[in-house]
């Protein structure tokens, strides 16, 4: 999998707060760390990097089909392709 600027951007911030979980933070509709990008475009990265195991508990989907993220804990796997 490549690694474009935003899942880079993604896994760096999440492991920053390694072994802990980091968190993605919102003000005004925009996300704080990565306010460049739209929350689509974020979502959709986060879901690429949990479906390769770089992340767990990335992206959630309720029963009601809403979508929760925000939650970033890097795996192994994620924290070896930052090397």
């Amino acid at each position: 999998m490549q690694l474009d600027d935003l899942k880079q951007k993604i896994l760096t911030i999440a492991n920053k707060e390694y072994p802990g979980v980091a968190l993605i933070e919102f003000e005004d509709n925009k996300i704080v760390s990565l306010s460049e990008y739209d929350i689509e475009d974020v979502i959709k990265a986060l879901t690429e990097l949990q479906d390769n195991a770089f992340l767990i508990n990335a992206i959630r989907i309720g029963t009601d089909q809403t979508v929760s993220f925000g939650h970033l804990e890097i795996t192994a796997k994620g924290r070896s392709f930052l090397k």
